[in-house]
C-alpha cells in the first residue's frame, strides 16, 4: 500500500513537468508562467527578447533582465546569460542545444554566431571559430582540451564543423562517451555496372516493335555526389549526377527481318534521401536511399535495317533513322548498401540500386529500367 501511494505521489509530482514540456512557458525572476503563447521571432530576435502574445494583436517583449528562461512547445529552450558581445558584457538569451552533464548553447547576433559550453563549474566557455589571424582560438582545439577524458572522440573531433547539428551530435556523444556517426557533408565519386532495359509501350508507333523485347545492355557508369545531413539521426539529402552510355541490339523476324541498333548516352540526376543506421560501435553501417530521378538524353542514334523477304529471298533492304527515346525522363530510384568507415572523412560504399524512368509526356516512346551495382568513396 505504501509503495502504491509513493508511486501515485511521484506521478502527480511529475505531471506538471510533462505538461510544461508540451506547452510554451517562461520564467521570470519571481514567477513561472505556462501555457503562454510565445512568438518565434527567429534566431536573432529570440536572442534579444522573449515575446509573449496577449489576445489577438498585443505582443509584449521581455528582455533577459526580466525573464531568465523560456521555451517553445517544440522543445527549444532559451536561457539568460551574460556574455561578451563586441567588447561589452551583455545579457542575452542563449538557445540550449544539448542538455546533460555538459551543455551546449548557441547565440546568433546581428553579424555573427557563437557556441558556448557549460561544464560542471557552471562557467560558459566560448567555442570561437578561428580565422587566418586567430588560429589559436579554433573551436576544435578548445573542444579537444575539454573532452580529452573520452578517448573515443579523438578521431571524430576532426569530423565536426561549426554548425548546430554537428556540434550538438559531438557534445551528445561526449556526455555518454559513446562513438556515433556524426553528420557532416560528404563529397565523393561512385562507379560501377548498370544493366539497362528499354521497355516497349503498348502504344508504340513502330509496328515491328509490338509484342517484342529489346535485349538489355550492360555498361559502366560513373557519378559524383554530395551527401548533406539534415538531422542528427542519420538522415541526409543525397543528390548525384551520373553518366550512362548504352548500346542496344534488336532482331526480329515477322514476315520481314528487322535489325535495330540503338546507341545512347545520358545524364541521370538522382535526388534521394538517405538513411544511415547510427550504430555506435560498428565501422560498417547499413543504409537505404530513395527518391526521384530525372534524366537528360545527350545522344541517340537509332538505325533500323529491314530486309524485305519473298519466298525466303531478300529482294530489297530499307534503312530507317528515327527516335525512340525522349529528351527527358522522370521516375523513381531506390537502393540499399553498406558504408565502411575507413578513417575520418573517408568512407567506402557498396550499393545495389534500382531505377524506373518514364518518357515525359510521350506515351509512344520507350521507357527505361535500370539495375545498378555500385561502389564509391567520399572525401
Amino acid at each position: 500500500m505504501r509503495k502504491t501511494v509513493l508511486c501515485i505521489l511521484f506521478i502527480l509530482c511529475m505531471m506538471p513537468y510533462s505538461i510544461n514540456a508540451q506547452k510554451d512557458y517562461y520564467y521570470t525572476y519571481t514567477s513561472f508562467n505556462t501555457g503562454a503563447q510565445l512568438v518565434d521571432g527567429g534566431q536573432t530576435q529570440n536572442a534579444r527578447f522573449c515575446r509573449v502574445r496577449s489576445g489577438e494583436s498585443i505582443i509584449t517583449e521581455y528582455t533577459p533582465y526580466e525573464v531568465k528562461e523560456y521555451g517553445f512547445k517544440d522543445g527549444r529552450v532559451f536561457l539568460a546569460w551574460d556574455i561578451q558581445v563586441e567588447n561589452t558584457i551583455r545579457r542575452v538569451f542563449l538557445e540550449r542545444l544539448v542538455d546533460g552533464k555538459t551543455k551546449l548553447y548557441f547565440y546568433k547576433g546581428l553579424n555573427y554566431k557563437t557556441f558556448y559550453l557549460e561544464k560542471d563549474s557552471g562557467q560558459l566557455i566560448p567555442l570561437i571559430r578561428g580565422g587566418k589571424h586567430n588560429k589559436e582560438s579554433d573551436y576544435r582545439k578548445t573542444l579537444g582540451k575539454l573532452t580529452n577524458d573520452c578517448d573515443l572522440l579523438r578521431e571524430p573531433l576532426n569530423l565536426i564543423i561549426y554548425e548546430q547539428k554537428s556540434l550538438a551530435s559531438f557534445v551528445d556523444a561526449y556526455n555518454t562517451c559513446k562513438l556515433k556517426e556524426f553528420p557532416y557533408r560528404k563529397y565523393g565519386i561512385m562507379f560501377g555496372y548498370v544493366n539497362t532495359s528499354l521497355l516497349i509501350p503498348y502504344l508504340v508507333d513502330q509496328e515491328f516493335l509490338r509484342d517484342s523485347e529489346i535485349e538489355t545492355d550492360g555498361s559502366l557508369t560513373i557519378s559524383l555526389f554530395i551527401d548533406y545531413p539534415i538531422g542528427k539521426k542519420g538522415l541526409s539529402f543525397h543528390p548525384e549526377i551520373q553518366y550512362v552510355r548504352n548500346n542496344f541490339d534488336y532482331y526480329r523476324y515477322k514476315i520481314n527481318q528487322y535489325w535495330m541498333v540503338i546507341n545512347t548516352s545520358c545524364f541521370n540526376i538522382p535526388l534521394m534521401f538517405r538513411y544511415t543506421a547510427p550504430l555506435s560501435s560498428s565501422k560498417i553501417l547499413p543504409y537505404v536511399n530513395a527518391g526521384g530521378q530525372i534524366s537528360f538524353l545527350l545522344k541517340e542514334e537509332t538505325l533500323v535495317l529491314e530486309d524485305v523477304m519473298q519466298n525466303k529471298v531478300i529482294v530489297s533492304e530499307n534503312l530507317y533513322r528515327f527516335s525512340l527515346l525522349a529528351d527527358q525522363y522522370g521516375g523513381y530510384i531506390a537502393g540499399a548498401g553498406l558504408q565502411f568507415n575507413i578513417r575520418h572523412r573517408i568512407n567506402f560504399f557498396a550499393e545495389f540500386r534500382y531505377a524506373k524512368a518514364y518518357a515525359f509526356l510521350e506515351s509512344t516512346l520507350l521507357d527505361k529500367e535500370e539495375y545498378f551495382l555500385l561502389t564509391g568513396i567520399n572525401f
